[in-house]
C-alpha cells in the first residue's frame, strides 16, 4: 500500500538508522511488496542493514518470508548464513529441519556447518 511505498522510498537514505526503522516497519507491515523489498534489501552491501532485513521477516513470518530467510542459507556472507540459522532455529518445524539437512550437503564454511549440526542436534 501507500504506506510500503514510503518505506521504499525512506530505504533510499544514507542514515542506517532511519533505514533500520524503515525496514522493521517492512516487517510490521508484511505482504507481498514489502518481502519483494527486503529481498533486495539481503542482497544490499550493508551488513547491519542486510541481517535487520532478517529480524523484520522472522517478524513477518508467513511462508514466503521463511523461504526467504531459508534462501539465505546459500548467502555469499558466512554470518549471514549463521544468523538465518539461528533465526530459523527458533522458528522450528520440519521444513527448516530439511533445509539444515540440504544446506549442510552445500556448506563448506567450517562455522556454518557447526552451527547447522548444534541446531539439527537439538530438533
Amino acid at each position: 500500500g501507500k504506506a510500503t511505498a514510503i518505506i521504499e522510498k525512506t530505504l533510499k537514505t544514507q542514515n542506517s538508522k532511519v533505514k533500520k526503522s524503515a525496514i522493521i516497519a517492512l516487517g510490521n507491515i508484511g505482504g507481498e511488496k514489502a518481502i519483494k523489498i527486503l529481498k533486495q534489501t539481503l542482497e544490499g552491501k550493508d551488513k547491519k542493514i542486510r541481517g535487520t532485513a532478517i529480524y523484520a521477516l522472522v517478524n513477518m513470518g508467513g511462508e514466503n518470508a521463511i523461504d526467504l530467510i531459508i534462501k539465505t542459507l546459500e548467502h555469499k556472507d558466512k554470518e549471514m548464513r549463521k544468523l538465518a540459522i539461528y533465526k530459523l532455529a527458533k522458528i522450528g518445524g520440519d521444513k527448516i529441519k530439511k533445509a539444515f539437512q540440504e544446506a549442510l550437503k552445500k556448506e563448506t564454511d567450517k562455522d556454518v556447518i557447526r552451527a547447522l549440526k548444534q541446531q539439527l542436534k537439538q530438533k
